[in-house]
């Protein structure tokens, strides 16, 4: 006897991996699947974690400004400056360290009135220096400004109204180059400008002349070379070319 088969559609259910499958097959010859809907399960969202701050500590040197930031908790973060001296942006999280060396301490606070604390420790950075504060050059002449101290990176300039003693090739290396023009005039004179990376500024005068009569070396004083290396020194005024040697003391070469 021959089975029938209905001509109507028949849904079936099938579970598999977790997840409900409808399944619409076309009874008739097994035609295949018209019609395939997959129903993912619903899943809770995942409970946030603790309010935490980070840093929770932080080194920061004086002017210089610090970041940060908050998560888990309930959200809607608010930051304040708890304890010590400085700012911070409430909504931001940035914190803006004062001048002087100072402890301070950071709060966040989440939309649930929760708390989380970072410290800070402000730092005064060495001062800054320039290898000189005044310069005479003569025309043409070229010099190697150099910065140490303060805080990388520096940038070097031309001071303001200071732009006909001549021009500084790469504001990020200080060579300065005199090249100013002496048209009526045997010499002028202005400022040589490097800041560093939170604004403190030094400057060193410069002059520029047609015949310099003082001699000097750079590095100029005491200079002590490693053994085994070398060290270039460089003279400027007075009439070149010039002639290097030892000094004499007491009668004798210096090694």
């Amino acid at each position: 006897m021959k089975r029938s088969h209905s001509v109507s559609d028949q849904k079936t259910r099938l579970r598999s991996g977790g997840r409900w499958i409808l399944l619409v097959l076309a009874v008739f010859g097994f035609a295949g699947c018209d019609d395939f809907v997959m129903y993912e399960p619903f899943q809770a969202p995942e409970a946030p974690g603790p309010l935490a701050i980070e840093p929770t500590a932080a080194l920061v040197k004086a002017k210089q400004a610090k970041e940060f930031s908050a998560s888990g908790g309930s959200g809607d973060y608010a930051f304040e400056l708890f304890a010590g001296s400085g700012t911070i942006g409430s909504s931001t999280g940035i914190y803006q360290a004062p001048n002087d060396a100072t402890e301070a301490t950071i709060e966040v606070t989440d939309a649930a009135g929760v708390s989380t604390q970072a410290l800070v420790f402000v730092t005064v950075p060495p001062e800054l220096f320039l290898n000189r504060t005044s310069v005479t050059l003569e025309l043409d002449d070229d010099f190697q400004f150099e910065a140490s101290g303060g805080v990388p990176p520096y940038e070097y300039a031309i001071a303001d109204g200071s732009e006909n003693i001549g021009t500084i090739e790469d504001p990020a290396e200080g060579l300065f180059v005199a090249t100013p023009d002496l048209d009526g005039v045997t010499s002028v004179s202005g400022s040589v400008e490097v800041t560093d990376d939170v604004g403190t500024q030094v400057t060193a005068e410069v002059t520029v002349t047609e015949n310099p009569a003082e001699v000097w070396l750079e590095p100029e004083g005491t200079v002590k070379v490693p053994e085994n290396e070398t060290k270039d020194f460089r003279a400027y005024g007075g009439s070149s070319p010039y002639d290097f040697g030892f000094a004499p003391e007491d009668g004798e070469l210096l090694p």
